[in-house]
């Protein structure tokens, strides 16, 4: 989230609207990504029953994006 919108409660909206959604389609669950340093949303998912899963890997592979000699 970005600083400027902080204590906005941005993030409890959409978090509401995801899980609105989630019920609207059915969905079995609801998996939330952020990093560990991210402990603002941590907090956030946890006061709403949200659980850390700890039997789960993510993995990434950032692509080499060629930049233009003009960036």
């Amino acid at each position: 989230m970005l600083e400027s919108v902080r204590g906005t409660e941005i993030g409890t909206k959409l978090l509401s609207k995801i899980e609105a959604f989630g019920e609207e389609s059915q969905a079995k669950a609801i998996l939330i990504e952020t990093t560990v340093s991210n402990t603002g949303a941590q907090n956030l998912y946890e006061s709403k029953g949200y659980q850390k899963v700890t039997e789960r890997f993510f993995y990434e592979r950032k692509n080499n994006i060629k930049k233009n000699k003009t960036d």
